[in-house]
């Protein structure tokens, strides 16, 4: 009888992102392949199965696979030969399959969100040595300035000395000041974001009123417990823990693949108080914006939202496309779809009946009309979800 594959597992289970990936894998070994895990061992416990992050005592262990983060460690692990899996920091990690988070599909859905505020002022906040972050940057910067908005970049070194941080703070909350207000700002993710609020409350800016911020991972350990709330974009990490499983068990008993880097998908956007803000100075747009929102579970004629207006069709279309960018009937649309993704990420209803319950007789009308505003069907839609794996529950 063949052993039990041995897999030293280094991933900070205090990080949302590493443990949404280690639920993914706990799902894989559960179903399929159950591995023997080796787990750091905490400060205060020595017992066996666990392993220290010591070059020696990993190889001493005698692992079939690894997986980690990228550390001084890789560049060693790598002389084993065993198939080694890392979540890159500073960049792709030869000879190893890289676990890449899709950074440009981060940068679109803050920036989707931001916009439809009504904000005209942007910036983005990082570390300048972190691949990921530079590549949220640029997508960001991209995504805006396609748009026609410029955005304010403000970059501190990833691995910053003690000396050196309270300049780094003091330019932060500086480059805060400056910003013009009301103004929408993606933090590189939750860590970085936390700290963003921190300053703005110690210093007197008021979030959201004056900023809206968007964190990264949405780690709920952090966004709920920041004030406000933190609106974030989260990631699909649980299925691709799943895939980086399967992965992991192919190379491990030999098998060659093609495909070897792993995707992890930007899913979605968990709105909170963060971001509770619409920068519009026209009252009566405001009125049919928040109208529009309230009511994007269901059908909504145009002649519903001038209702909630005192304008005339004419004159508020004019006055939202001045304001918001686009006329009521597109933003009625971009509503209706953003509901319809959220229910297709957070519950498992099948999509005949959200199609029902959201308005469409036939579902065949929704799912057209979803592949119109999203480019997926909602059947694809609902794969990207934190939890799916090459299943599709609830179809």
């Amino acid at each position: 009888m063949n052993p039990l594959p041995k897999v030293a597992m280094l991933l900070d289970k205090g990080r949302g992102f590493e443990r949404g990936m280690l639920r993914g894998i706990a799902r894989y070994t559960n179903l399929h392949s159950p591995w023997v895990v080796l787990r750091p061992v905490e400060h205060y416990q020595h017992f066996y199965g666990y392993v220290t992050q010591s070059w020696e005592e990993i190889r001493n262990s005698e692992p079939d696979g690894i997986i980690l983060n990228e550390c001084r460690l890789v560049e060693p692990l790598l002389s084993l030969g065993i198939p080694l899996m890392v979540i890159p920091v500073y960049g792709l990690t030869a000879g190893a399959v890289n676990l890449i988070g899709d950074n440009a599909g981060v940068a679109a859905i803050a920036a989707e969100h931001l916009l439809s505020l009504g904000l005209t002022n942007f910036a983005f906040a990082g570390f300048d040595r972190a691949a990921w972050s530079v590549e949220r940057c640029t997508a960001f910067c991209h995504r805006l300035a396609e748009a026609g908005h410029r955005v304010n970049v403000h970059l501190v070194p990833l691995a910053r000395r003690a000396a050196k941080r309270f300049y780094h703070q003091a330019a932060t909350v500086t480059w805060l000041k400056s910003l013009p207000k009301p103004v929408g700002i993606l933090g590189c993710n939750d860590d970085f974001s936390r700290s963003l609020l921190e300053m703005a409350r110690i210093h007197g800016l008021r979030v959201p009123d004056q900023i809206a911020l968007v964190g990264v991972d949405n780690d709920e350990l952090i966004c709920e417990l920041t004030t406000p709330p933190l609106s974030s974009v989260a990631f699909a990490v649980e299925r691709a823990g799943y895939e980086a499983a399967e992965r992991l068990d192919q190379l491990m008993a030999g098998q060659t693949t093609n495909k070897k880097d792993v995707r992890v998908h930007a899913s979605h956007l968990v709105v909170r108080q963060s971001t509770d803000m619409l920068a519009i100075a026209d009252e009566e747009v405001v009125k049919a914006v928040r109208f529009i929102r309230r009511n994007a579970h269901r059908v909504l004629p145009i002649r519903e939202v001038v209702e909630a207006t005192l304008l005339s069709q004419r004159t508020l279309n004019n006055r939202f496309r001045r304001a918001v960018g686009h006329c009521v009937f597109t933003e009625i649309n971009r509503q209706r779809a953003a509901h319809i993704a959220r229910r297709l990420l957070t519950s498992d209803e099948p999509i005949a009946r959200l199609a029902r319950s959201v308005g469409y007789d036939d579902p065949a009308h929704m799912t057209r009309f979803f592949q119109r505003q999203m480019g997926l069907t909602p059947r694809a839609y609902r794969l990207r979800r934190p939890e799916s794996t090459s299943k599709d529950p609830g179809a």
